[in-house]
């Protein structure tokens, strides 16, 4: 009887340890996962920033261009 309490404390043991490590193996995934999407969140944002920054510069020359565009005409009516 002791032989087989001893295999069976073994036998639990075993898989104790064994779910002991998939356990950390999991946790271990979803911090790497969490890391990562940490991470492609903050390069969307910088990227977002860029592509508004961009957006602003080109409706500043658009702004620009149509503001010298109107200045030339009124100095063109005033010529004659």
């Amino acid at each position: 009887m002791a032989e087989y309490d001893e295999r069976l404390r073994e036998k639990l043991e075993k898989e104790y340890k064994k779910k002991m490590k998939n356990s950390e193996n999991i946790l271990t995934q979803l911090e790497d996962y969490k890391m990562s999407y940490i991470k492609r969140m903050k390069e969307d944002e910088l990227e977002g920033e860029l592509i508004k920054k961009q957006v602003e510069e080109e409706l500043e020359r658009e702004k620009k261009k149509e503001l010298d565009r109107r200045k030339a005409a009124a100095n063109q009516r005033n010529q004659y």
